[in-house]
């Protein structure tokens, strides 16, 4: 859900990385406060991730020979042009893109999402070889 190859702005929308670095501080803020309403290291580990990682080429995602499923949100802190982009570089990927949801489509709309992946894990699906 919301992957991406890379941490710059052709594969994130250009409000994330500032709106990331100020999660960040607000994340450390509250762990020197103590504050235990959120599991704030988490946070601090998820937001790290889109200002430093991933890093995957085209030919890494064309290595991988099992069946993978692409969701993002048209709302979604991640491109639908880059959703499409890592779908193009699977031998086997499926690509759902749902409307009208953002990054926290697991979290807020947890019964279409459940209803999708449950789908992509328990019918067969046949791949058509691409040029």
């Amino acid at each position: 859900m919301g992957a991406n190859l890379r941490p710059d702005t052709t594969a994130v929308n250009s409000y994330a990385p500032k709106y990331v670095r100020e999660s960040i501080v607000r994340s450390k803020e509250m762990i020197a406060k103590r504050d235990t309403s959120k599991d704030w290291n988490l946070e601090l580990q998820l937001d790290g991730l889109l200002i430093s990682q991933p890093n995957i080429s085209h030919s890494d995602l064309k290595n991988i020979t099992v069946p993978v499923l692409i969701i993002v949100g048209d709302r979604d802190i991640i491109k639908n042009e880059h959703a499409v982009e890592i779908f193009n570089n699977l031998t086997k990927g499926q690509l759902c893109i749902m409307p009208g949801i953002n990054h926290g489509a697991p979290r807020n709309n947890p019964l279409i999402f459940n209803e999708i992946a449950n789908r992509f894990l328990s019918e067969s699906f046949d791949y058509l070889p691409r040029k």
